[in-house]
């Protein structure tokens, strides 16, 4: 628990809020208006779009609303911003060490507490994280021990694929299978290297080289556990230490130059894309200090741009152009009608002036 806090504690300020991911833009923007809208729970409300409604839709919104109770004492930081889903963690490590010891033994809980409190920070398992995670997976299957732990995973990978789409945009999604796979990663650890050991002790017997198998199988399971980390932290993505978005980091910093008088822009493409309808991201907004209007493929008409330009709009900002093919066709329209200042060398993101 100890290390797990001062982990935590020592990435608390990664990254700068200014930076940081879709989920968390969001939860920072909707408990800063909480401080605005008499801390009103039931009204929930974004700060990007230019125009109302502002209000939006969501889990209930117990974390934003009392990180906002937190601002009202301490003050906007890193530590207040965070400290709900710090303290949640810890709950979490503390809830899952007593449940998998009632079902897994004192070892494997250990390890499960000790697994569920670094893959989080590290936002990964790795190749060797899944192998051991497969292993623990068919261990408790065939020991019919742990099968809570199963049916949980089960169910969250039926979530995924029944209604999340998979939900392969947003790692945040993905933190609701990472109890259930410490445990497997735990079971793994042990359940791998005794079986590697085994094999491996035969050979010792047949060339008569001594072993002390219950040392060696320790040893081997420490190794694991070592291993994990160190490939883990090697895989981590340092990039995001700076800024987590770094395509819109590097479009909003482009987006500051050019704004002269107001806030206001248009974008297009500024969404994930989804069979149920898309996502619309706040982020570009967020790092640009920007309000605005997010059109999606129904909205693009040329028309249109000069009732937003009255409404204050300055610029329009196309993201993600490669991804859509109407979006290509609907620039290659404006590129003739306004002025273009900044495209990246991909040619995934253009900005427009109007003339």
């Amino acid at each position: 628990m100890t290390v797990a806090l001062a982990l935590r504690l020592s990435y608390i300020g990664i990254p700068a809020l200014d930076r940081t991911s879709w989920k968390e833009t969001d939860y920072i923007e909707i408990s800063k208006n909480f401080t605005k809208n008499n801390f009103n729970i039931l009204e929930p409300t974004i700060t990007w779009p230019a125009e109302n409604p502002r209000v939006t839709a969501m889990e209930f919104p117990i974390v934003p609303y009392a990180a906002s109770r937190l601002y009202k004492i301490f003050g906007f930081s890193p530590l207040t911003v965070r400290l709900i889903t710090l303290v949640a963690f810890l709950i979490l490590i503390i809830y899952l060490e007593k449940l998998t010891a009632i079902f897994l033994g004192r070892i494997i809980s250990l390890l499960s507490a000790f697994f569920v409190s670094i893959i989080p920070v590290f936002h990964g398992y790795g190749n060797f994280g899944v192998l051991l995670m497969l292993t623990g997976m068919i261990t408790l299957f065939i020991s019919k021990k742990g099968l809570i732990f199963l049916a949980y995973f089960a169910a969250i990978l039926s979530f995924f694929i029944i209604v999340a789409e998979g939900n392969i945009d947003g790692m945040y999604r993905h933190l609701t299978i990472v109890p259930p796979a410490a445990v497997m990663i735990s079971a793994g650890t042990i359940t791998l290297p005794f079986f590697m050991f085994k094999i491996a002790g035969k050979t010792f017997r047949k060339l008569k080289l001594r072993s002390n198998e219950k040392i060696t199988i320790k040893y081997g399971i420490v190794g694991f556990v070592m291993l994990f980390v160190v490939l883990n932290i090697s895989k981590f993505d340092k990039s995001k230490i700076n800024v987590w978005q770094i395509y819109e980091w590097k479009i909003a910093c482009e987006i500051k130059k050019h704004l002269t008088d107001g806030n206001k822009i248009i974008t297009l493409g500024n969404y994930s894309i989804h069979k149920g309808g898309n996502d619309l991201s706040p982020v570009l907004y967020y790092y640009s200090g920007t309000t605005g209007w997010s059109l999606q493929k129904k909205e693009w008409d040329l028309q249109n741009f000069d009732k937003f330009r009255e409404k204050g709009a300055q610029m329009i900002v196309c993201l993600h152009i490669d991804r859509e093919d109407a979006l290509k066709d609907f620039v290659r329209k404006m590129e003739k009608k306004f002025r273009k200042v900044y495209e990246d060398k991909s040619g995934s993101a253009i900005i427009f002036l109007f003339n």
